[in-house]
């Protein structure tokens, strides 16, 4: 099902008129119960005006669109019953474990071989009712990191990842070690994420009802962390997650979600290590300094028009400011209009248009058959950046 983001951040308001700024698609629809501002618990199908807004009779109220109406989300936070829900999620993370110690030993000898020690990174998180654990992941930055992102999240482009860190982060393997918070019983396995306590502060302030998240445990997966990419606006996700926080849990649904989400996790994971092992002997991979930090979007052309004539090109790389394409034809230094078409796994198109000035193009293969191009560009609109950060850098977990 397809849930409809849109008038959730003024930074968003007026892109594609406000009718729909993203196209999230969740597995998990159902009815998520809003409170009155007076904090009365709602009735089901009980519809909560905006502001603006006259309060309409449940006769004539049609349901609202949009995560900031009274959505359809079928599964929330909440656990129904607290006991059951904190012994099945400790007894499914035992069994979790077991059924990934062998991908755990990998990971480990992987990060010790390439990184050396500590194998595992151990930061202060705050759990249901703000109180402190300490959580568990693969060490995946270089030790200068902390300095550096001990009053913010990791920016882009510090080469401050270590030579499998980046990998473990985008697959998002670095994760797998807090099955043991779970076991502890500090988190859950559906959750929202959980903040690090020197952030708290800047979080509240940004974003409206986020100290919700703390009514609950949080989760090794969350709907927002799988559907929205890192650069979401914390807004943005804290409203997604308030929503959540006030829901009851559908187990089923939520198992389905779960289940779902680590099987493409994984799937991906042995992708990535696939593709990489099949690309070394392509010509284009003998750019190191182009391919370094770019991720390379399966079934991707890129089409843009040179002395009259339609050029369509193989997407072998992109990043958010750069991408890569082979051309059989020699672009001139300049601006072009490039379409960018993916074929998603549901057979389906997508198209993104982008201004890309071409930088520099090298000719390469056999009697140079084909030119690699490099060029900048720029999103335009949040939506557009949002779309390219999911479609063709698939930031999120669930992205095609």
């Amino acid at each position: 099902m397809k849930i409809d983001i849109y008038e959730i951040d003024p930074d968003l308001t007026g892109v594609d008129g406000g009718a729909r700024l993203f196209d999230a698609i969740a597995p998990l629809p159902a009815k998520v119960l809003r409170e009155a501002s007076t904090g009365q618990s709602l009735r089901e199908g009980t519809v909560v005006p905006l502001p603006g807004q006259r309060e309409k009779s449940p006769a004539d109220a049609a349901p609202l669109r949009g995560l900031m109406s009274p959505a359809n989300v079928r599964s929330g936070y909440v656990p129904r019953y607290p006991r059951f829900d904190a012994a099945l999620n400790q007894v499914l993370a035992g069994l979790a474990l077991f059924a990934v110690a062998p991908v755990l030993l990998v990971l480990s000898v992987l990060v010790l071989v390439s990184s050396g020690r500590p194998i595992f990174y151990s930061g202060v998180r705050l759990g249901k009712d703000r109180k402190p654990f300490k959580i568990l992941k693969f060490r995946t930055l270089l030790p200068a990191a902390a300095a550096q992102t001990s009053q913010s999240t990791l920016p882009r482009r510090t080469l401050l990842e270590t030579n499998i860190g980046s990998y473990l982060r985008k697959s998002r393997l670095d994760e797998l070690p807090q099955l043991i918070n779970i076991l502890k019983g500090d988190m859950v396995f559906f959750g929202p994420r959980p903040v690090r306590p020197e952030l708290l502060d800047l979080y509240m302030r940004e974003a409206t009802g986020f100290g919700l998240r703390f009514n609950v445990k949080p989760g090794l997966v969350g709907m927002s962390q799988a559907l929205l990419p890192h650069s979401a606006g914390k807004r943005l996700r804290g409203r997604f997650n308030s929503l959540c926080c006030r829901a009851p849990m559908n187990y089923w649904a939520t198992l389905g979600f779960v289940l779902h989400v680590g099987l493409t996790v994984l799937r991906r994971a042995g992708r990535g290590v696939l593709e990489m092992a099949l690309s070394l002997g392509s010509p284009a991979m003998q750019f190191n300094f182009l391919r370094s930090g770019f991720h390379r979007p399966r079934n991707t052309v890129a089409q843009f028009e040179m002395e009259g004539e339609v050029v369509t090109a193989g997407v072998v790389g992109i990043s958010d400011q750069i991408v890569q394409f082979v051309s059989p034809l020699p672009p001139r230094r300049k601006c072009y209009a490039l379409t960018v078409d993916r074929k998603l796994a549901s057979g389906r198109h997508l198209r993104i248009e982008l201004e890309a000035d071409v930088k520099s193009v090298f000719p390469l293969g056999v009697g140079k058959s084909g030119f690699l191009c490099h060029a900048s560009y720029a999103a335009r609109t949040p939506y557009q950046r949002y779309r390219i950060e999911r479609y063709l850098l698939d930031e999120t977990v669930l992205s095609t």
